[in-house]
């Protein structure tokens, strides 16, 4: 048995399990969900945060909001793409336009670090991946032109056997997305929503008084790369609770 004919005989077993079905359903709605307030708030020519321009993604957004007929044409494809998600016929177009738009918010949520969508923008990254993944018999013909056409069990055909390995390995994965994030951010430095609560985290730094002017340094606008490289080759001071409380970490 080829490659081709594997993962259509995987794919056959999803299709037939009634609640995979459900879950499909499922995750299209809370996808569109996603998608459609972010959306309509560009259509609307309306600015997407309150961040300040001087932080990293605040700076990012504040352009994008300029950039003329560019930003309520993202908010269209978004708005696009929810509807055609949530019509059984159109999912698949839908997803393959959200999948891209979903990706983007995913990476600048890592290389800017920001906390809002920090988590979310991947899980829905993977959300997107299976519902590719369940129209595999409709996608196949990219990676293989001359297969066969796929056979789908009709509704008649589905089994109500509830597929616990199936669920018990998506909440591994959404628990280990949320561990490895928790991981790789945890003990690094975050800009947060303001300067306020990017200086609480200085209270356990090892180099308090060069995080609190990394922390000022991000929200006044200068580059990120650039306060890195400050904070990095800063002198390391260690101070004491009374030190501590005297730069206003605990008043905040």
């Amino acid at each position: 048995m080829n490659l081709s004919s594997r993962l259509d005989s995987i794919h056959f077993k999803a299709r037939q399990n009634k609640w995979l079905w459900f879950f499909t359903i499922f995750t299209r709605i809370m996808l569109a969900l996603g998608f459609l307030p972010s959306g309509f708030v560009k259509v609307n020519n309306e600015r997407f945060t309150a961040l300040a321009t001087e932080h990293p993604m605040g700076s990012f957004l504040e352009a994008f909001y300029h950039t003329g007929f560019y930003y309520p044409f993202v908010g269209v494809m978004q708005m696009t793409a929810a509807i055609l998600l949530l019509i059984p016929r159109t999912s698949t177009v839908g997803v393959l336009i959200y999948f891209p738009i979903i990706l983007n918010i995913c990476l600048l949520s890592f290389a800017v670090r920001f906390d809002g969508s920090l988590l979310t923008s991947p899980l829905m990254v993977i959300a997107c991946l299976y519902l590719l993944c369940w129209d595999w018999h409709k996608l196949k013909f990219i990676f293989f032109p001359s297969a066969p056409k796929s056979v789908i069990p009709s509704r008649k055909e589905l089994s109500i056997r509830f597929p616990l390995r199936f669920f018990a390995g998506s909440a591994t994965t959404v628990l280990a997305v949320i561990a490895l994030i928790f991981y790789m951010y945890h003990f690094k430095f975050m800009p947060r929503n303001d300067v306020a609560q990017c200086q609480q985290q200085c209270i356990d730094s090892k180099n308090p008084e060069a995080c609190i002017r990394l922390c000022d340094c991000v929200h006044t606008g200068r580059s990120y790369n650039h306060c890195m490289e400050e904070y990095n080759n800063s002198p390391k001071i260690v101070f004491g609770l009374d030190k501590l409380k005297q730069i206003k970490i605990f008043n905040l």
